[in-house]
């Protein structure tokens, strides 16, 4: 799945062929290999009348690669480095509650990105949510320093 995906990447660099597209491009860009080691993408691939099968590349950065280009992968990177710094900024905070969300920022990163190889789907709401809890306790945070007043309790 992943060197199909590369493939498509190559032909399709910029902007790759377009979100959720990846299926309609599988088959043309299969590499020359014999399908019976991989039973299942063979049991995908055999036509069988009342059965239509969707293939994903099973895992997010290969499927952003083909599906949004270099473009595409580089702005989600950029996202994922900004929930890092904010992340990293909550970690370093003087207030036990503060550090308690930048380390549980960091530790949502580091379970994404491992388990970033074994998914590829953008409609999994655990890592939106754990990602805007990351985003607004930074927020929140940042605000409560800027304007120079007692911190803000983001626990509650």
């Amino acid at each position: 799945y992943w060197e199909t995906a590369y493939r498509i990447y190559e032909d399709h660099s910029l902007f790759g062929v377009g979100l959720g597209n990846f299926t309609y491009y599988l088959d043309e860009y299969l590499p020359d290999y014999p399908l019976h080691p991989t039973p299942e993408l063979l049991t995908k691939l055999t036509p069988e009348e009342g059965r239509s099968q969707l293939s994903t590349v099973k895992g997010v950065f290969p499927r952003l690669l083909a599906e949004t280009g270099i473009l595409g992968l580089a702005t989600f990177l950029g996202f994922l480095l900004a929930l890092a710094g904010c992340a990293i900024f909550l970690a370093k905070a003087k207030d036990v509650d503060v550090q308690f969300w930048g380390q549980a920022g960091t530790l949502e990163l580091i379970v994404f990105l491992v388990v970033s190889f074994s998914f590829d789907s953008f409609s999994v709401p655990n890592m939106w949510v754990v990602f805007g809890f990351i985003s607004a306790a930074a927020h929140i945070y940042r605000s409560s320093k800027g304007s120079h007043s007692e911190a803000v309790n983001i626990s509650s």
